[in-house]
């Protein structure tokens, strides 16, 4: 799926940022709305019709109504990755579009032990406002911070047969921010376990994003998470992120790496195809794989799993690959 990312603005300031490195080389402007014009012709050219909106805060920006409407009607489903801390006039302009369909939130939401007690009451009030339509986005950097939260924000703000999207906090190839260690990866697996069965009681299944390694999990956690109807994906997928200015990117920890200008008339699978050709250069030119195991693994050669995120494998200079996946 193809992701705009509509400003470099936050009113967050998280120490896991994966947007971080993108947001430096920009003044903090918003996307143009020709340029979302243009991005859309390009996705409705193509059989599959999804975009993500993305920030920095992607409700931040002043014509994020305007943007968000703009895609729905062009047919276009839309996920919003926000963190739900919105003004009430932005609110209110959201509650005009609920029942025309076409969209998602998916809430980022933090540990209490890392955000302001303002933002919880801000974000709680979206969540309720819009319950129906939000799933939760949590990012696991630290293996000693319980997920347990999770739970209470479901029950208060009464989501039900909702969708938690899991991230784990990767390395900004080049750069310093905050990312889960390798060698963490299975205590933040029993963790994910734990949280997902403390919702499921309430239909709501957990679901990975990309870069988990296979072997961060046990066979009785596996085990586990089928039953509960669990997203597992252990595979390094390339993003389309589209920015502001005619560029574009594979994925936020990849972009000093495959960072590229494109012509506005150039079609999507085009421009996709040479950000690919420069993962599959630089992954000829690295040992891809979190683990000295990886290589011969037959998980990895059966494609099971990739063996975590790309971004591990070529930030050698700071992050040596752990010598087994297991602690």
């Amino acid at each position: 799926m193809p992701n705009i990312v509509l400003t470099s603005f936050c009113n967050r300031s998280c120490e896991y940022c994966f947007a971080m490195e993108a947001s430096k080389g920009s003044d903090g402007q918003y996307i143009d709305f020709q340029e979302i014009v243009n991005i859309a012709d390009k996705i409705c050219a193509t059989p599959n019709k999804f975009v993500g909106l993305l920030g920095g805060e992607p409700t931040l920006h002043p014509q994020f109504h305007e943007i968000l409407m703009y895609m729905i009607e062009r047919g276009i489903f839309v996920s919003v990755f926000t963190n739900g801390i919105c003004s009430d006039s932005v609110l209110n302009k959201l509650e005009r579009l609920r029942g025309r369909g076409g969209f998602k939130y998916i809430v980022n939401s933090n540990p209490p032990s890392i955000e302001s007690e303002q933002n919880q009451v801000r974000q709680d009030i979206f969540l309720r406002r819009f319950a129906t339509l939000c799933d939760i986005s949590v990012n696991v950097f630290n293996p000693d911070i319980s997920l347990d939260y999770v739970r209470d924000v479901a029950q208060r703000n009464g989501l039900k047969n909702a969708k938690i999207r899991v991230g784990i906090a990767q390395p900004i190839v080049g750069e310093s921010n905050s990312y889960l260690p390798l060698e963490s990866y299975p205590r933040a697996a029993a963790n994910i376990v734990q949280m997902a069965e403390s919702v499921w009681d309430r239909n709501i299944t957990v679901h990975f994003d990309c870069g988990f390694p296979l072997c961060a999990f046990t066979d009785e956690q596996l085990g586990k998470l089928t039953r509960m109807k669990a997203g597992l994906r252990f595979f390094c997928d390339m993003a389309l992120d589209f920015g502001q200015g005619l560029n574009a990117w594979s994925c936020f920890p990849m972009f000093k790496q495959c960072y590229t200008s494109y012509d506005m008339y150039e079609p999507m699978d085009q421009l996709a195809g040479r950000l690919k050709e420069r993962i599959l250069f630089l992954r000829g030119q690295q040992t891809f794989g979190l683990y000295s195991e990886c290589r011969d693994c037959v998980y990895r050669k059966n494609e099971v799993c990739a063996g975590g995120c790309f971004s591990h494998a070529i930030n050698k200079g700071r992050d040596k690959p752990s010598s087994s996946a297991v602690s």
